[in-house]
């Protein structure tokens, strides 16, 4: 897996579809704890990514430190799993995080056939510019 050298999408063009899959459940399940461990709801997982969310459906006062506590972790799990990873000989995985606190609108989004939860608007789209 060459992830660390060239990326996500150079990773799914080159390797084997299982190899891309095991990678992938490898990396949302240590991120994913991240987000549950810090009173966090995982939105989705997008690709290589995922989005969290703090205070849906219910606010707190605690949802800006749980988002921050959360990415602290992230970082701390990652650096682990790299040295695994350093360890086996295979590149490290970088991320990008992006954090942003405010209001979004959040409800069920789709249509008759498939409807999904999620949050949308400016609050959003700051956090994914960041990231």
């Amino acid at each position: 897996m060459r992830l660390g050298e060239t990326g996500f999408t150079t990773m799914c063009e080159s390797d084997a579809p299982g190899d891309v899959v095991d990678f992938l459940r490898g990396y949302h399940d240590r991120l994913g704890k991240a987000v549950f461990e810090n009173e966090g709801t995982l939105d989705k997982y997008l690709g290589d990514g995922l989005m969290g969310t703090f205070g849906t459906p219910e606010p707190s006062e605690n949802d800006a430190s749980n988002a921050l506590q959360c990415a602290f972790d992230m970082l701390e799990v990652l650096s682990i799993w790299n040295r695994d990873r350093n360890a086996e000989g295979l590149p490290p995985v970088r991320i990008g995080i992006g954090i942003h606190f405010g209001p979004v609108i959040s409800g069920d989004i789709g249509n008759r056939r498939r409807l999904e939860y999620s949050v949308i608007g400016d609050t959003v789209n700051v956090a994914s510019r960041l990231e």
